[in-house]
């Protein structure tokens, strides 16, 4: 079903209660409430008048709105992803900048790393779960932090890394088969485990991953 047209404004004061209207409803960036009243008039001077005067009232303020956006979503999302939806309303840098350091907390960083922790560690190596991390711009000490308490309290990645090999390749693979052992490898590499792990997985593939913990 086709939306219905706006009906274009015929005064000024039409073109400012229509941005008010939307004001009053939540917090806009600048270019938010451009772009809706371009949709009421092609009339430039109205525009111009009516940002203004919200600006004078202190009805937009990027920067306000920016701390707001990021305050709701800094626990969801990352950091790459909220400077991309800020700028694609308009928001510069440098305002994006000031405003993560703001607002956004060590705790906010951490409860987005161990979402992210959560969401990969079952099929992921350390080497994945740090990429994963490092491009939702967690900061480093942070990341060495998290990934050194995975490691003292998860299953060992010889153990998770075998289970995975076993459940992808159901068939032992011959000594002398190297086309499926380089599968094998780019396969747990893709994971992201290291080559000792992987060496040993491969030494053992099908083996009850239960017993290699202890192999060497």
């Amino acid at each position: 079903m086709q939306s219905k047209l706006l009906p274009p404004a015929e005064s000024y004061d039409q073109v400012y209660r229509y941005g008010l209207w939307h004001l009053s409803r939540c917090e806009h960036s600048l270019l938010d409430i451009k772009t809706k009243l371009h949709r009421k008039t092609t009339n430039n001077t109205w525009i111009d008048q009516a940002i203004s005067r919200y600006q004078e009232l202190a009805y937009i303020d990027d920067t306000r709105f920016c701390g707001m956006y990021i305050r709701s979503h800094s626990r969801l999302h990352s950091q790459r992803q909220i400077r991309s939806k800020l700028q694609q309303k308009g928001i510069s840098a440098e305002i994006i900048e000031q405003s993560w350091q703001d607002e956004v907390s060590n705790d906010d960083l951490q409860e987005l790393a161990e979402r992210l922790i959560a969401k990969h560690e079952k099929k992921s190596g350390l080497n994945k779960l740090r990429q994963v991390l490092q491009q939702a711009q967690i900061p480093s000490f942070l990341i060495d932090e998290l990934l050194n308490e995975l490691c003292e309290s998860a299953e060992p990645q010889k153990v998770k890394a075998l289970t995975l090999l076993n459940q992808k390749f159901k068939t032992a693979c011959a000594a002398n088969d190297r086309k499926l052992r380089d599968k094998q490898t780019r396969f747990l590499l893709s994971k992201g485990f290291d080559f000792s792990v992987i060496r040993v997985c491969l030494d053992h593939h099908l083996m009850n991953p239960e017993e290699i913990d202890d192999i060497e």
